[in-house]
C-alpha cells in the first residue's frame, strides 16, 4: 500500500484472512479487515472501506476485545462523518468513548476523546468539545506503555484554537503553555506554539518571558533555514520592543501586524486590568480605543457593548464625562445610539 501497489496489497491481505480465519483468530482476522478497509479507502470505495470495518467490528466483539472494538468504531465513525453523516458518527465516537473508558483502554478513550471535541468544535458547541478534548489530552499522557506527548501537545493546542474562536485570550494562552511545557513535544509543534504563545503572553499576561518566547521561535525558524520568516519575526519582535505591553499602545503595535482580533482582546483584557488598579481613566481609553477597532470593522453591536460599558463606568466619575461624549457623539454618528 505505501508503495501505491494495490492490486498485490489486496492479494496478501486476502491470503492473511484467510489463514486468520483457519486459525480462528478473531483479534488477527479484525486486523485483516481494518487493512483491507484502509485499501478501500485509498481506492475511493466507501461502501467497501464501510463494509470491511463492520466485518472487523464483529470480529473483535466475538474476541471480547472493547478497546478494539473501541478503535474500529473510531474508524467506522471517520469514514460515516466523511459521508455527510455528522451526527450518526459524534453518537459512534460517543459510543466509543463510553465503551473505551469501561474498558479502561487510555489509547482507545484519546482516540475517540479527541474525535469527538474535533467534531463538536466544528459544530459549535465549544465546552463539549474542550471537555473531550481534555479527556483525550490526559489519556494520551497516561498510556500504559508511555505517555504520547506530541499527540496530547496537539490536542491542547486544539483547545487553545476554540477558545480564540470565543475570544478567550487567557484561556486560549493557557492551554498553549500546557503543550509547550510537555517535554517531548516536537520541535515543529512547538514552533507553532510558540509564535502563538509568544503573542498569548505578551497581551494576556505580560510575562517578562513573552519576548522570550519569540525568540526561542527565532532561534527555531534559523536552525531550519527557513531565513525570510526568522526576518519576519525578527522585525515583530524589535517593535515590540519598543512599545509598551500594556494598554492601548501595545494594542496598536498587534494592529499593525495584522493581529487585529488580538488587539480587540488585549483592550478587552487590559480595562479589566486597570479597573482592578483603581484606574478608571486608563480603563476607559482602552474602552475607547476599542470601540474604535469594533467600529472600524463593521462590528456595531460589539462598539455598542465598549461604549455602554464605558458609560456605566463612568457614571459616576463626572471628570471622564467629556470623553463619554466624545464616544456617544461617534455612537450616535454610526447609528447606534
Amino acid at each position: 500500500m505505501v508503495r501505491g501497489e494495490l492490486d498485490l496489497a489486496e492479494v496478501a491481505l486476502k491470503r492473511a484472512l484467510v489463514y486468520a480465519k483457519q486459525a480462528e483468530g478473531p483479534a488477527q482476522i479484525a486486523a485483516a479487515y481494518r487493512q483491507m478497509a484502509e485499501l478501500a479507502s485509498l481506492r475511493g470505495d466507501p461502501m467497501g472501506a464501510t463494509n470491511s470495518l463492520q466485518r472487523a467490528l464483529f470480529a473483535v466483539e466475538r474476541a471480547g476485545d472493547r478497546g478494539a472494538q473501541a478503535e474500529v468504531m473510531v474508524e467506522l465513525g471517520r469514514l460515516i462523518e466523511q459521508g455527510g453523516k455528522a451526527d450518526r458518527a459524534r453518537q459512534i465516537f460517543l459510543d466509543a468513548l463510553n465503551l473505551a473508558t469501561a474498558a479502561n483502554a487510555q489509547d482507545a478513550v484519546a482516540g475517540a476523546a479527541g474525535e469527538l471535541g474535533r467534531l463538536l468544535g466544528q459544530q459549535g458547541d465549544i465546552d463539549a468539545a474542550l471537555r473531550h478534548y481534555l479527556t483525550a489530552a490526559k489519556a494520551y499522557c497516561g498510556l500504559t506503555e508511555g505517555p504520547d506527548h506530541e499527540a496530547a501537545a496537539q490536542v491542547y493546542a486544539a483547545m487553545a484554537d476554540l477558545e480564540e474562536v470565543r475570544r478567550d485570550v487567557r484561556a486560549a494562552t493557557a492551554w498553549r503553555e500546557e503543550a509547550w511545557a510537555l517535554p517531548e513535544a516536537t520541535p515543529d509543534t512547538r514552533r507553532g506554539l510558540g509564535g502563538k504563545l509568544g503573542w498569548g503572553l505578551l497581551l494576556a499576561r505580560r510575562r517578562a518571558d513573552g519576548l522570550e518566547v519569540l525568540e526561542e521561535v527565532h532561534r527555531m525558524l534559523l536552525d531550519e533555514d527557513e531565513v525570510e520568516g526568522a526576518e519576519a519575526l525578527r522585525a515583530q519582535i524589535e517593535e515590540l520592543r519598543g512599545w509598551p505591553q500594556e494598554g492601548a499602545g501595545f494594542a496598536f503595535a498587534l494592529v499593525r501586524h495584522g493581529e487585529r482580533r488580538a488587539a480587540e482582546g488585549a483592550l478587552a483584557l487590559d480595562a479589566e486590568d486597570q479597573l482592578k488598579r483603581g484606574d478608571l481613566k486608563g480603563a476607559l481609553c482602552s474602552l475607547g480605543a476599542l470601540y474604535w477597532l469594533l467600529h472600524d470593522r463593521g462590528d456595531q453591536g460589539g462598539a455598542s457593548r465598549a461604549f455602554k460599558r464605558a458609560m456605566s463606568l463612568a457614571a459616576a466619575a463626572p471628570d471622564e464625562q467629556r470623553l463619554l461624549r466624545k464616544l456617544r457623539k461617534n455612537l450616535e454618528t454610526a447609528g447606534q445610539a
